[in-house]
C-alpha cells in the first residue's frame, strides 16, 4: 500500500490520518462490535440511544487499544513526541486514560491498564478469527487486507510524525493474512514433511541394498544410511504434527493447541496375530481395544476452536 505521509508536515499528517481513520470507522464500525461479541446485542437492542452507546464503546475501545500499544512500544526518548502525536489525533482518549490515574510514562501502569481494559492483541486475534474466511470484494465487506492496511496506515502516520529510529509495529504476527499463512504453511509442509519423507524412502532403499550387498553393510556404510533414516523419521514425525495442528481458519502452521482429549467410543474384540517362534509361524488370539478420541483444539493465533477425531488401537 502507498505511504501518504512521506514528506508531509505534522499538521498534514494528523489531518490525513484523521480523515482516513474516520472514513474506515464510518464504513466498518459494526465489525468492531462483531470482534468483541456485541453485534447480536446491538442488533437486538430496540433503544437507539443504547445501540449508539454500544457502537461508541466499541470504537472508543479499539482506538484506545492502539493508543496504549503506541505508548508501550515507545522508548523513553520518544514519549514526548508520541504523546503529542496522540493528543493531536484524539486528546479525549489521552484525557480519559489520565483521568483513570494512569501515569502515561509508566510502562508497568500502562501494561496493567491495557491488560484490564483494551488490549490490541485481543482485537487482532478476534479480527483474524472473524475475517479469515472473508474474501469478498463487496463495497461494505471488511477483509483482512483492508483491516491490515488500516493499521499499517496508523503505523506510517506515527513513524512520519515521530521520526523514531525504530519503526512502530502494531500488527506483530498478525501482519500476515490467512492467505499469507496458507502459502507459508504449504512451504513449511514441503520442507518439514514431504521432502524428508522422500529422503526416508531413498535412504530406506539404499540401506536395504547395502544390507544385502556383496561387500556387506559395514563396508558399504549402511549404518550411516540407517542413522540418517532415523533422523529423517523424527523430522517427519515433527512435521506431521505441525501439519495436523495447522488451523483451518487462519491457516497458521502448528498453531492449534490441545485443550482436551476424551474417549467417546470404545470396543474390545479378539484379533488373530502371527508370531514367529523358533522358525515357526505361531498364530495367537489377542484381546484388542479400539477407541475413538475426541480432541478439542484452540488456535493460539486467531482463537478458532476445532474438534478432531482420532482412532487408537492397543492390545490388552
Amino acid at each position: 500500500m502507498n505511504n501518504d505521509y512521506v514528506g508531509k508536515k505534522n499538521e498534514e499528517i494528523i489531518k490525513i490520518l484523521r480523515k482516513k481513520y474516520n472514513d474506515f470507522i464510518k464504513k466498518y464500525d459494526l465489525y468492531l462490535l462483531m470482534f468483541i461479541g456485541m453485534y447480536d446485542i446491538y442488533i437486538n437492542e430496540k433503544n437507539q440511544k443504547l445501540k449508539n452507546s454500544h457502537l461508541d464503546y466499541a470504537t472508543f475501545a479499539f482506538k484506545s487499544s492502539i493508543f496504549l500499544r503506541i505508548l508501550l512500544q515507545d522508548k523513553s526518548l520518544n514519549k514526548e513526541k508520541s504523546l503529542k502525536f496522540l493528543k493531536k489525533w484524539d486528546s479525549e482518549i489521552i484525557t480519559y486514560i489520565s483521568d483513570d490515574e494512569v501515569e502515561l510514562t509508566s510502562n508497568d501502569e500502562l501494561k496493567n491498564y491495557a491488560k484490564d481494559n483494551y488490549d490490541l492483541d485481543t482485537w487482532l486475534k478476534y479480527a483474524s478469527n472473524e475475517l479469515s474466511l472473508i474474501n469478498s470484494e463487496e463495497k461494505f465487506v471488511l477483509t483482512e487486507e483492508i483491516w491490515r492496511d488500516m493499521i499499517i496506515d496508523v503505523e506510517n502516520a506515527y513513524n512520519a510524525y515521530v521520526e523514531s529510529s525504530e519503526s512502530l509495529d502494531l500488527l506483530g504476527s498478525y501482519r500476515k493474512t490467512a492467505k499469507d499463512n496458507s502459502i507459508a504453511a504449504l512451504n513449511t509442509s514441503f520442507y518439514a514433511f514431504w521432502l524428508p519423507l522422500v529422503a526416508i524412502i531413498i535412504f530406506g532403499i539404499k540401506f536395504v541394498v547395502e544390507l544385502f550387498g556383496d561387500a556387506g553393510i559395514i563396508m558399504n556404510g549402511g549404518w550411516l544410511s540407517f542413522f540418517f533414516f532415523v533422523i529423517l523419521l523424527i523430522w517427519v514425525m515433527i512435521g506431521s504434527n505441525g501439519m495436523y495442528c495447522t488451523c483451518s481458519n487462519c491457516h497458521k502452521w502448528n498453531s492449534l493447541q490441545l485443550v482436551s482429549d476424551s474417549v467417546i467410543d470404545s470396543e474390545k474384540y479378539w484379533e488373530r496375530k502371527h508370531y514367529m517362534e523358533k522358525n515357526y509361524n505361531n498364530p495367537v488370539h489377542v484381546m484388542v481395544e479400539k477407541s475413538v478420541h475426541e480432541e478439542r483444539y484452540v488456535c493460539k493465533h486467531c482463537g478458532n476452536k476445532e474438534i478432531k477425531y482420532r482412532t487408537t488401537k492397543k492390545e490388552l
